[in-house]
């Protein structure tokens, strides 16, 4: 079995993130894949998108070192991870982070 979340973390605060990945474990079976894909960049950097005059949601970023540690301390191994400059229209471009990890047998 395999669980995939392309950019649901950019939603979630930091504490959801931990139970996101924690629920992702007891689904899993060992040798279970999860599939994570962010927005990457520090935490305290997250700010809040306008979609419109009144519209807007708030956007998390998340660093690599905070996702790898939280998926090792719920019984995960990661696997691989990559990186993609999504630009944008200022001249910027965000940093999107993907990562593939699997579920460890447990003691």
């Amino acid at each position: 079995m395999s669980l995939s979340a392309p950019f649901v973390f950019p939603y979630l605060n930091q504490d959801e993130v931990i139970e996101f990945i924690g629920a992702a474990a007891v689904k899993l079976s060992a040798g279970g894949l999860l599939f994570i894909s962010t927005m990457e960049g520090r935490y305290e950097n997250s700010q809040f998108k306008s979609r419109g005059e009144d519209e807007g949601v708030l956007n998390y970023l998340y660093s690599e070192s905070f996702i790898s540690t939280t998926l090792v301390e719920q019984g995960f191994e990661v696997l691989d991870l990559f990186r993609q400059d999504y630009p944008l229209d200022n001249a910027e471009a965000d940093t999107d982070l993907f990562v593939f990890a699997r579920k460890m047998a447990g003691d």
